[in-house]
């Protein structure tokens, strides 16, 4: 697995259900087609970080074959199981995630541009077919 050529975009949605569920999308681009595999792997802290940013390395792994030197999309997610307002421990919370590539670094905050998801009604049709 090998970082990504560069990062683009990264969201954070947090699913209520219990136990509650953080899940972060990243998107961004191969420095060639063939790449496989997308991943979000979480860094690992001996201390809480003091800014509370979760630090992840979007990578992939590389062409075995032929592949064209064309940046390429790609897009990864994560799910972590636990409740984003203790995520460090008690009274700890996480305050966003950090993407790392191999040419740039974005960060994103949990705050009102983070998505709240209620997955209960999730697979009913919107209009709901009336009458019933």
């Amino acid at each position: 697995m090998v970082r990504i050529y560069d990062v683009q975009s990264a969201v954070i949605t947090i699913l209520k259900s219990d136990p509650a569920q953080i899940v972060v999308s990243a998107s961004g681009r191969t420095s060639s087609t063939g790449w496989t595999n997308p991943t979000l792997g979480a860094w690992y802290y001996f201390d809480v970080p003091k800014d509370g940013i979760q630090d992840f390395d979007c990578t992939a792994d590389e062409p075995t074959g032929i592949s064209l030197p064309v940046l390429t999309p790609v897009s990864a997610d994560a799910a972590i199981t636990r409740d984003p307002a203790n995520y460090w421990g008690k009274g700890k919370p996480l305050t966003g995630v950090r993407i790392h590539a191999r040419t740039n670094t974005i960060e994103q905050k949990l705050d009102g541009r983070s998505e709240l998801f209620d997955p209960i009604g999730e697979a009913l049709p919107l209009p709901w077919p009336f009458p019933w």
